[in-house]
């Protein structure tokens, strides 16, 4: 239909990128008085009366773009009769052509590159899926790559995401469509069952349902088990792909962000170093600091402090000493750094003693210098004042006096900053989020008769990883397993506690730590000897909390202590009768 040097419009073709059913994809040159510039031009076979659908594809191509994970569209128009979608031109091919190089006889490629290359994908299918769209179309063929890097393209079936929606026309990749696709419905879930595809293909060269028959593959998908993963596989990876390829939706996983988290953190610290050269996050300014273990578990609090991130400007998290706080928030600045081009900056109040070095604190993350006769907190909201910046307050409890007035003044001069918190309580500022970070999620009765699933549950898998830190050659086992759950159980799945329980492996069996925790006290202790001192020990880090109350507040935690199990209000009532504590108890 139409050959090399045609032009249309401004464009003059150069050579086809691909042919397919609907349309054709050429490289093009658009020429100006000052620059030549290539682009893919898109072709598509369509009436008059279909242009609403092309039109409709360039919106919604135009609401995905703008993450480094994801080819910008450029123009969208008609020329001599001919629909054109100009989009970026990426010269390093596609996903599918390097996964071909990497078939046998070749090098396939690593877990660690599968798992990084399956890390950028997901980066920017959860910015499409939180741009509220879904791709449908989601293959190695509209993958792109370049300098590595992997960008989602043509956005041709990509439609306004709803929980789950229904349509009557059946479209797709067969080899990628998730069972529920057969029958007209889609969800941002069913591009996750794409994404299980692609992954499996990476691990193993080949396609979970192997089938050349059209109406076989389809029953496959609906009807059958994926293809095992071979032993080489991690366990972990191993069941992450299945979830996956669960058959019903509300068995995968619930986002994009949440299966990313799933695959960074299973394979962590190895896959972190590799994993940055995929998932593009520009050249973000911070002073995040490289951390030296695996980040275990939260990916549902991980997902959902991401998306309060999206809608407040002052995020708070709360928690009891111990929990995890700092870490998280870490976790969650790390993963948001290309939301913040002019930096992610994190101030440590631990140290601080004296509530009005808060503002020198945040100065000095931000490298900033006292100037003579000027308020240092003028000096920050200056530099912020126009800068799309990410702060990272952390350790408030205990300047709370000033980290409230603080925090306030800076949000209400800065309207691209915001603000993550983590603290005891909340700061009580105008607009603040607040989120409570619970316990790691624990064994129940009967769960340690199952390793396998044993090992999948959050406390356990920092109990394993803690461990093997401590003693390499440490395994779970039939012998060890229930003392493991009882461990985790007996520390309430309180990370910090579990940590150093952990590192008692190096001298005492997981049951003999399991029977020495009623005197938890002596026993956990020998935390990092690099950590703050109250977090080297349990009974530090509960002294540091009881310290942080006033005396009326030690009055009420001492009566409130008499309960085992939970209290209500009457009965406090009745141990808590005195003045000195009546506007603390109505308080909680």
């Amino acid at each position: 239909m139409f050959r090399p040097n045609d032009t249309l419009g401004p464009y003059t073709l150069i050579r086809t990128l691909g042919r397919g059913a609907f349309g054709e994809v050429w490289l093009a040159e658009r020429k100006t008085a000052l620059l030549t510039t290539q682009v893919a031009l898109k072709l598509p076979l369509v009436s008059e009366d279909d242009i609403e659908t092309v039109r409709l594809e360039a919106a919604l191509w135009l609401r995905a773009s703008g993450h480094p994970n994801i080819v910008p569209v450029m123009e969208a128009d008609v020329f001599d009769g001919q629909v054109v979608i100009a989009s970026e031109f990426i010269a390093g091919g596609s996903l599918h052509e390097w996964m071909m190089q990497r078939l046998p006889p070749n090098e396939a490629p690593s877990i660690e590159e599968a798992v990084a290359m399956m890390s950028g994908i997901l980066a920017g299918l959860d910015y499409l899926h939180r741009a509220g769209l879904t791709h449908r179309d989601l293959k190695p063929e509209n993958v792109l790559l370049q300098d590595g890097i992997p960008r989602l393209t043509d956005f041709g079936l990509a439609r306004v995401l709803k929980t789950e929606a229904r349509t009557g026309n059946i479209s797709g990749t067969p080899r990628y469509m998730a069972p529920e696709t057969f029958s007209g419905s889609y969800s941002a879930v069913s591009d996750l069952w794409s994404v299980g595809i692609m992954l499996h293909e990476l691990l193993t060269g080949s396609h979970p349902f192997p089938t050349g028959d059209l109406m076989a593959l389809m029953a496959a998908i609906q009807g059958q088990m994926a293809a095992p993963l071979t032993d080489s596989v991690p366990k972990r990876l191993q069941n992450i792909v299945l979830r996956l390829l669960a058959k019903s939706p509300e068995d995968r996983f619930a986002s994009a962000s949440a299966v990313r988290a799933a695959l960074q953190s299973c394979l962590q610290p190895v896959v972190s170093s590799v994993s940055g050269r995929y998932a593009a996050t520009g050249a973000t300014p911070h002073n995040l600091s490289a951390q030296t273990t695996s980040f275990i578990g939260r990916e549902k609090e991980t997902v959902e402090l991401k998306d309060l991130l999206g809608k407040t400007r002052l995020l708070t998290l709360t928690g009891s000493g111990g929990c995890g706080k700092t870490r998280l928030a870490l976790e969650v600045s790390t993963a948001v750094l290309g939301d913040f081009p002019d930096g992610v900056w994190l101030a440590e109040f631990a140290p601080l003693s004296d509530p009005s070095l808060v503002s020198s604190a945040i100065a000095g993350a931000l490298k900033l210098r006292e100037e003579p006769g000027r308020p240092i907190l003028t000096t920050i909201t200056d530099y912020l004042k126009n800068r799309s910046a990410l702060l990272v307050l952390d350790n408030c409890e205990h300047v709370l006096e000033e980290t409230p007035r603080v925090a306030d003044s800076l949000l209400r001069a800065c309207p691209k900053l915001k603000i993550i918190t983590t603290s005891r309580e909340a700061l009580g500022v105008q607009g603040e989020q607040s989120y409570r970070i619970p316990s790691l999620a624990l064994p129940r009765d009967g769960d340690a008769a199952d390793i396998e699933r044993l090992k999948e549950i959050e406390s356990v898998r920092l109990f394993i990883d803690r461990a093997i830190l401590a003693q390499p050659s440490f395994a779970v086992s039939q012998s060890n397993a229930e003392s493991i759950a009882q461990i985790c159980r007996r520390l309430d799945g309180i990370p910090l506690a579990i940590e150093l329980a952990a590192a008692r492996v190096r001298a005492l069996a997981p049951e003999q730590i399991a029977n020495r925790l009623d005197t938890r006290f002596r026993l956990l202790t020998g935390g990092s000897r690099t950590a703050l001192p109250r977090q080297q020990t349990l009974r530090a880090l509960i002294d540091w909390s009881y310290d942080l109350l006033t005396e009326n507040e030690q009055t009420l935690l001492r009566r409130l202590s008499v309960f085992a199990g939970g209290w209500t209000l009457e009965s406090a009532e009745k141990v808590c009768s005195d003045d000195a504590v009546i506007e603390i108890k109505e308080s909680v």
